[in-house]
């Protein structure tokens, strides 16, 4: 990659990734032989016209919620299938930071003692030796 020409173009890569994720996630409920999108309308629809007035009616409305459930979980289901990559990536990189940050604190030019400067308490290094607000240092 030395000449000009040789960098990649503006819009070579993939979309960003909130574009692909919300993608991904509408292709996986149409997809499959009876899509969740349309078994989510279906179930819309048909708690838009239930009404429960005696115990048959009343029955059917919760044979309805349970499907209700059903198609919710589904959803659930498939949208933490696209997003656990995301999260583990995420909670790799925040590992990794964390690791580094304590590996710089601890084991860093100056050694453990610039970890215990960083994290020791306000007023603990006075040179009165009184704690702070215990009215025992100078007045």
């Amino acid at each position: 990659m030395n000449a000009i020409s040789d960098i990649p173009g503006f819009g070579h890569n993939l979309a960003p990734l909130d574009d692909s994720v919300i993608a991904e996630f509408r292709e996986a409920l149409a997809a499959g032989d009876r899509p969740l999108a349309a078994r989510a309308d279906e179930v819309v629809a048909s708690a838009e016209r239930a009404t429960a007035t005696d115990d048959d009616t009343a029955a059917k409305c919760t044979d309805l919620l349970r499907l209700i459930r059903g198609v919710t979980l589904a959803i659930q289901d498939e949208r933490e299938k696209l997003d656990r990559p995301i999260r583990d990536a995420s909670l790799a990189l925040l590992s990794a930071e964390r690791k580094r940050t304590r590996s710089a604190l601890c084991c860093g030019a100056q050694g453990q003692g610039a970890a215990r400067q960083i994290y020791r308490r306000p007023g603990s290094g006075s040179s009165s030796g009184a704690r702070p607000g215990s009215g025992q240092g100078p007045r």
